[in-house]
């Protein structure tokens, strides 16, 4: 039998949700993000990889293979077939 029901936190009495660091962070920066996003924007186009790199990995989802790596034998047909990260 497991030790907790779905749904059910294994420890009700933890840390509250927001107080972290991360949480934290988020509040800090809130009111400048719009200012934040044009500057990575800005760096992007004016070049900047790492600034491009950063836009790319936030709105482009990250292709996987359908076939696990090592399979040997594979047709041309295997070779193409890819999915979303999040999809089927």
């Amino acid at each position: 039998m497991a030790r907790f029901l779905p749904g059910q936190s294994g420890n009700p009495s933890g840390r509250p949700k927001g107080t972290g660091s991360v949480a934290k962070l988020r509040e800090a920066i809130q009111e400048e993000m719009p200012e934040i996003i044009d500057a990575v924007v800005s760096a992007a186009k004016a070049g900047d990889i790492s600034a491009a790199k950063i836009l790319i990995d936030k709105v482009i989802p990250t292709l996987k293979s359908i076939n696990p790596p090592g399979i040997d034998g594979l047709d041309g047909d295997n070779i193409i077939h890819i999915r979303w990260a999040g999809g089927d």
